[in-house]
């Protein structure tokens, strides 16, 4: 009889032990792990670059502000001033990285950009290049991907010249520009503008004589601004070859060639002063 009850006792505590066990553990449930949030951006600084449309290349950054454990698929788009990224026979204007790839474990990755000679002397054209879209190769909760809050590095923009620009350094004073073509039967008419509109409101300075030469100048006092050499073929339309000298105050002189076709903006003429220094880029438009 008692090791009956002794059998009795040793089950019952048995069972004692093991709901106290059952009452006093808590389950494992699942904690949601916070969304962490990853800006992606251009981070290079070519930003504003000029490039030579007969094989020039340049190149953006776009990084992570932090590495993660997939690749993330980047797309890109670009734009053009001109509205279209194909010349006139329809052939592309340039070749360029579409989808980049930044690996996993890395922050970034380049696209690389080449420019063709369309064969048409059209001046400067700007491309323009977004962030499009951001894929990942995985399915992820735990990361969300968002365009940088700083506008300055959600867009790239390059000049695409027929000719790169020049820059002049030189000293304060009055620059001399003079125009010149042969056939005497032409009469052009020369100004210079403060905006690339041919208004008499700005005009700067203008030559409006019935020789082969104009000569206008571009005060010492003139503004830090882009201004513009405008040539109107008085009374007649029709191609002329000239030229376009540039003399600066410190006795430096630049020579250019082109021929117009009409009354048009041939150059731009962009001044900067950084104390002693005045700084000129000369674009043929």
């Amino acid at each position: 009889m008692k090791n009956i009850k002794l059998t009795i006792y040793i089950v019952l505590f048995s069972l004692g032990f093991i709901a106290c066990n059952n009452e006093t553990t808590d389950p494992v449930i699942g904690t949601p792990v916070s969304t962490s949030q990853v800006e992606i951006a251009f981070s290079d600084s070519n930003n504003n670059a000029n490039v030579l449309e007969d094989g020039g290349q340049t190149s953006v950054s776009v990084s992570l502000s932090k590495s993660l454990p997939f690749d993330v698929m980047v797309e890109l788009e670009i734009t053009s001033s001109d509205g279209s990224l194909e010349d006139d026979a329809g052939q592309a204007e340039l070749t360029y990285d579409k989808m980049i790839t930044i690996s996993s474990g890395s922050t970034s990755a380049n696209a690389n950009f080449s420019f063709i000679d369309d064969g048409k002397s059209d001046g400067a054209e700007t491309y323009t290049v977004k962030i499009k879209n951001a894929t990942t190769s995985v399915t992820s909760t735990e990361y969300f991907i968002t365009a940088a809050s700083d506008a300055e590095q959600q867009t790239r923009t390059f000049t695409v010249y027929d000719t790169l620009p020049d820059v002049v350094d030189t000293t304060s004073g009055s620059v001399k520009i003079d125009l010149m073509w042969s056939e005497s039967s032409r009469d052009m008419d020369f100004y210079i503008l403060n905006a690339p509109e041919p208004l008499n409101s700005n005009v700067v300075d203008r030559s409006e004589g019935f020789t082969t030469t104009e000569s206008v100048d571009l005060p010492e006092a003139a503004d830090d601004i882009t201004y513009y050499l405008y040539i109107n073929q008085y009374f007649f339309t029709a191609d002329v070859d000239y030229t376009i000298d540039f003399t600066f105050p410190d006795g430096q002189t630049m020579n250019y060639t082109g021929t117009v076709t009409e009354d048009s903006n041939v150059m731009s003429l962009a001044k900067v002063t950084n104390g002693d220094t005045i700084t000129y880029t000369i674009t043929k438009l």
